[in-house]
């Protein structure tokens, strides 16, 4: 035999009651008592129960807080004061402002103070300030050295041109010139018409061979021709021509 259950209190009742023995209310029929049952109340019911039920209490708590606590309340914006404007300024219109300038400036007229505070000029004149003394300076001219070559049996001295870099030294010829002319000499057929080259590094002196025909010798040392063979110079030095038949000149330096 079937028990009816009731669904108010719980309470098990005989099959043919119609009203439940404990609280008194009416029994369903048997067939919907059969097929009730109590609903079970599981932890995730009762979880989004609680979130349901507390979630907007927490919200109105966490508002009321900060309603009723004066530290967490937002500060004041600043305010902001704006400069008032004249209605001079704001009646004025930009031609009228061009026009007073132009006025203000035409009005305008130095007076006799400015000029004196203006002049750049003072009462000292460059007249009054004292001269160096130039005496006391020391020279800074150059020494200048003078170079040449001396025959040593007629004792001809061919000077050498200042601000030279290259004396080419040898007979005057119209397809090469030389600074340092030797065709009057004595013998001078041996001589090539560009003979050997003299370089002036500052005060310093080299002899180069051209390439000639009979020869170039320093001191008695054959030079080779060729720029890299050149040969340095020291007064007093003799610079021979030729082979068999020779033209010896003297290298002298006076400062």
């Amino acid at each position: 035999m079937s028990l009816i259950i009731c669904p108010e209190c719980g309470h098990e009742n005989q099959e043919d009651a119609r009203y439940c023995d404990m609280c008194g209310i009416e029994l369903p029929l048997p067939s919907t008592a059969e097929s009730f049952s109590p609903p079970e109340e599981t932890p995730e019911s009762e979880d989004l129960f609680d979130e349901e039920e507390f979630a907007p209490s927490s919200i109105i708590d966490e508002e009321l807080s900060l309603e009723q606590d004066p530290e967490l309340e937002p500060e004041p914006e600043p305010e902001i004061f704006e400069t008032p404007v004249s209605e001079t300024e704001e009646m004025t219109p930009p031609e009228q402002e061009e026009e007073m300038e132009i006025s203000e400036q035409q009005d305008y007229q130095p007076t006799e103070e400015t000029s004196e505070t203006v002049s750049p000029v003072s009462s000292a004149t460059v007249l009054d300030w004292d001269e160096p003394d130039l005496s006391a300076e020391p020279s800074t001219s150059l020494e200048v050295i003078h170079a040449a070559l001396i025959h040593q049996e007629t004792g001809t001295r061919f000077e050498f041109p200042s601000g030279e870099k290259l004396l080419y030294f040898g007979k005057t010829n119209e397809e090469m010139p030389v600074q340092i002319d030797l065709s009057s000499l004595p013998d001078a057929d041996i001589i090539s018409r560009v003979h050997g080259v003299i370089h002036v590094e500052e005060d310093t002196f080299y002899l180069e061979d051209a390439g000639s025909l009979n020869g170039t010798a320093l001191n008695g040392e054959p030079v080779k021709p060729g720029a890299r063979f050149r040969k340095q110079l020291n007064s007093g030095d003799i610079i021979t021509l030729g082979r068999n038949r020779k033209i010896n000149l003297t290298f002298d330096i006076q400062e």
